[in-house]
């Protein structure tokens, strides 16, 4: 590219300094006859931040939810993050293990970044996954995120690492957390648009369970900016450490476990039929779900998507589950499918209801 930089006095406007280590460069491209920024030096600078993959879309985060299913909980939670900014701060989403949380956050996650263009950062917590079952890397991820979302916010953030240099990326995550994210949001002028940072799973982001993040939330939230809003979800006993802290009055709580049940059951056997249509494997025989056994499967999930998405496995497999015991929770349901997969020869001694497994968990 053909290219001049902009200089005092030169052609009626300054570049941004440039020089090694001293961020964008404003640079004249001859013949598109236009200023362009000269990123190089910024990608640069950018590179010491240590952030993992962690975004709504990363590998390894959670399946978006099914269409037709969970819609009106889904509407209600992006109306709470889109609205025009006012005294809710945080949108909480709770419930048991199994009951959907983070595939409800990874569709509002998806349509808040690709049709509402509302989604600054994401970060979703993993206890499979050791770059994502603790909070060490957390504020660096959302730092290099924001900076990719707000040319703003990247200015500033650039800004900070030119004056402090490599020195923030070595701190503790509650100074990174201030420094890195809080202190640079808290530099941004007001937005009418809403921006919108999920952190999905807090009750996999440690020992702790989110309390720890809470407490700096609950500590910092006066200096962020009103139009930044956190959408979190956890298990039951994550928003329970609200209960006597600043963070309370300013909290819009969405507990799945108090959804009308009949409502929930619908949308598992509407999951459960659109899974089991024979469509989504190859059998030697055309099969497909019937009504009945569909019935079946949503009764027995018991409200838990987990169970029904548990049950969404070939046709024999199905019938075998089906036609066998009661399954009475989802211990039994995986012991059913471990035997299943791996049959144990018969043990004399065994007693009837341990589907093959020795009571001391190892191999018979």
């Amino acid at each position: 590219m053909a290219a001049l930089e902009a200089e005092e006095g030169g052609g009626g406007m300054q570049g941004g300094g440039g020089g090694p280590g001293e961020g964008p460069r404003l640079l004249f491209d001859v013949k598109a006859g236009h200023f362009t920024v000269n990123l190089g030096n910024t990608r640069e600078i950018l590179t010491g931040l240590k952030y993992v993959a962690a975004h709504y879309n990363a590998i390894n985060t959670p399946e978006k939810c099914m269409d037709g299913t969970r819609v009106n909980i889904i509407k209600d939670l992006i109306a709470q993050l889109t609205s025009a900014p006012d005294s809710i701060r945080l949108v909480m989403l709770s419930g048991v293990a199994g009951s959907g949380k983070s595939t409800i956050a990874k569709t509002v996650a998806t349509i808040l970044a690709e049709e509402k263009n509302t989604l600054a950062a994401s970060f979703f917590f993993s206890r499979d996954h050791t770059d994502r079952n603790n909070i060490n890397h957390l504020a660096m991820t959302l730092a290099m995120q924001l900076a990719d979302y707000s040319p703003g916010f990247q200015t500033h953030l650039i800004e900070l690492l030119e004056k402090g240099g490599a020195g923030i990326f070595h701190t503790e995550p509650h100074l990174q957390f201030q420094k890195l994210v809080v202190g640079i949001l808290e530099k941004l002028p007001p937005c009418s648009k809403p921006w919108v940072i999920c952190l999905d799973a807090l009750d996999e982001c440690g020992e702790d369970r989110g309390q720890i993040f809470l407490r700096w939330l609950s500590d910092s939230i006066a200096q962020i900016p009103a139009h930044i809003r956190f959408f979190l979800t956890g298990r039951p006993d994550v928003p329970s450490y609200l209960k006597f802290d600043t963070l309370l009055s300013l909290v819009h709580r969405v507990v799945l476990d108090e959804i009308e049940p009949s409502i929930v059951q619908g949308d598992i056997h509407l999951y459960v039929q659109q899974s089991l249509n024979g469509a989504n494997w190859i059998t030697r025989h055309p099969w497909k779900i019937q009504e009945k056994q569909a019935e079946e499967i949503t009764t027995r999930a018991n409200g838990l998507f987990v169970f029904a998405a548990t049950f969404t496995l070939p046709q024999e497999s199905v019938d075998d589950l089906l036609d066998g015991e009661t399954l009475t929770d989802l211990h039994d349901l995986y012991l059913r499918i471990v035997n299943y997969a791996i049959p144990l020869a018969p043990h004399r001694d065994r007693p009837p209801g341990t589907f093959g497994l020795p009571e001391s968990g190892g191999v018979a």
